[in-house]
């Protein structure tokens, strides 16, 4: 293809582009006509893929990416969680292909004026003159996201300006399409307002839509697809594999005309089922054993509730089990605080497949995401502590030895507890390791360091894995934001230097959790 007007850059940004970047962008845009072919209904959101969340794996960006970049991203990402990092990656290289100097054609804005976008992330002039941020001088050491200093001038080509800009831009977008989109997915419903612009996504008294643009359509889904492929394995919190959800939503599929019925003898199928039967039955075929009540699915400890509340999140994705509430039905779950009336799983695109009722018997439709209590994710008791690269392993360093693992993650970020279990220590004792939060689990204990100050939790809560222990800061014996992290192989209310501990990393890794190295 080669035709550079149609990547939204001049021809000499794309002749400045080297041959691998320039066959990726061909084949990231390669022309896909079911898009360009529909009917005014397929327009909708609800029927565009799932959400993406995820650490980005950046040794799978171009080899010749400029080394500035990457940093501002996950910096960024600390702002904004909903907007995953894979995610701005791809669509930053789909507007520009990652080059800090694009400049784009010249465009009509309509009224006369010409204009041409700017920057790694495309801004045109009028919109940057709203939207601009001063976070970095454009040129040397200030430029790089840990040390950037603003330099009173906001720059559309200067890399940390513009994906801090970009960033903040997208974050507001995912905000209106949440409070004005329910049950769509805020991602795609961004990405569309980024590109054809707010008007034509949140139209007025008129359901959200993707606009049937062939630009805008393919644009969403190519950079939906791109991260996908950026985002790095293990690094959703833990979960399943792609094999088991496959399995899972397999076995759910099968199920889809059966029957509905609430017999204790009846209810697990094959012909018939009702909700949380069908959910106890689907994740049995890839060898998950759940609970089999609609609450004691919320509480088993193989379900990580990663979202409370209404509405569908858009960090969902195939193979969840959505929580949902119709009648208050004595069915509370601890986890979720609330009464959960009726469980569906979850496979992408808006979508569930749900042993309904016995008129509808098993179904796939669209969710109804009014009735949301809660997501949860099987796949392990274990979440991510925290988001970042490892800056120091355990074990000898400096001439000493090192008792737990370092994660660089961004300052101000979650740090969340690893499993379920209670709390055994919150504070600082002054020894070094700052604002801290020891956890006592089943079988194991861990130590979380040198937050900021305002501890989530205190001593004696009983918490669930994934609950936000606090905040990545720099207290104690620190040199830079980061989070450290001590594991303890047997269960005790200590996780201290008096206490053996070990390498965390490897058994992280076992529960599908990996980090990549700074």
């Amino acid at each position: 293809m080669g035709a550079a007007g149609e990547y939204g850059m001049s021809q000499e940004d794309w002749d400045g582009l080297s041959s691998e970047d320039q066959a990726a962008l061909d084949e990231y845009f390669e022309e896909d006509t079911s898009s360009t072919d529909q009917d005014e209904s397929s327009d909708r959101a609800e029927n565009c893929g799932g959400g993406v969340a995820g650490e980005l794996d950046v040794s799978k960006l171009p080899k010749d990416i400029d080394p500035r970049i990457v940093p501002w991203i996950q910096k960024s990402n600390a702002k904004c969680p909903d907007y995953p990092a894979p995610v701005q990656a791809a669509q930053l290289f789909a507007e520009s292909g990652f080059r800090p100097d694009a400049t784009g054609p010249s465009v009509d804005r309509g009224d006369g004026v010409y204009e041409q976008a700017q920057g790694i992330a495309q801004f045109m002039p009028s919109t940057w003159t709203g939207r601009g941020i001063d976070a970095a001088a454009k040129e040397g050491a200030e430029s790089h996201a840990n040390t950037a200093k603003p330099d009173n001038a906001k720059d559309a080509y200067t890399i940390g300006d513009a994906i801090m800009a970009q960033n903040a831009y997208m974050c507001d977008l995912l905000k209106t399409a949440k409070s004005k989109c329910a049950g769509s997915d805020p991602i795609q419903l961004a990405l569309a307002a980024y590109n054809a612009g707010g008007g034509n996504v949140f139209p007025p008294d008129e359901d959200c839509n993707i606009p049937n643009f062939p630009e805008t359509q393919k644009y969403v889904k190519k950079i939906m697809k791109q991260a996908e492929e950026w985002t790095l394995p293990g690094t959703g919190g833990g979960g399943l594999t792609d094999s088991q959800i496959k399995q899972v939503i397999a076995y759910a599929e099968k199920a889809v005309g059966k029957g509905y019925s609430q017999d204790p003898d009846l209810r697990f199928g094959p012909d018939y089922y009702d909700c949380s039967g069908l959910i106890h039955k689907a994740f049995g075929a890839a060898g998950i054993s759940l609970a089999t009540i609609t609450n004691t699915i919320a509480d088993d400890k193989k379900v990580n509730i990663v979202h409370k509340g209404s509405g569908l999140p858009a960090t969902a994705r195939a193979g969840d089990i959505i929580f949902m509430n119709y009648t208050d039905d004595g069915h509370v779950s601890q986890a979720l605080g609330s009464n959960v009336s009726h469980v569906a799983l979850y496979v992408g695109n808006d979508t569930v497949i749900e042993a309904a009722n016995a008129r509808t018997g098993v179904v796939k439709r669209k969710v109804d995401a009014s009735a949301i209590v809660g997501v949860g994710r099987v796949g392990g008791e274990w979440v991510r502590p925290a988001v970042g690269p490892v800056t120091s392993n355990f074990g000898p360093r400096s001439g000493g030895h090192h008792e737990g693992l370092d994660i660089g993650a961004a300052k101000g970020s979650d740090v969340k507890a690893v499993a379920a279990g209670t709390v055994t220590w919150a504070g600082d004792k002054g020894d070094g390791y700052g604002n801290y939060v020891m956890i006592r689990h089943d079988g194991f204990a861990t130590l979380y360091g040198h937050m900021l100050d305002g501890l989530k939790v205190k001593k004696g809560d009983v918490i669930s894995a994934g609950t936000v222990l606090g905040l990545v800061g720099s207290t104690g014996n620190s040199t830079g934001p980061h989070l450290h992290l001590n594991y303890c192989a047997k269960e005790a209310d200590s996780c201290y230097r008096s206490t053996p501990s070990s390498d965390p990393r490897p058994v992280l890794a076992e529960h599908g959790i990996t980090f990549q190295d700074a």
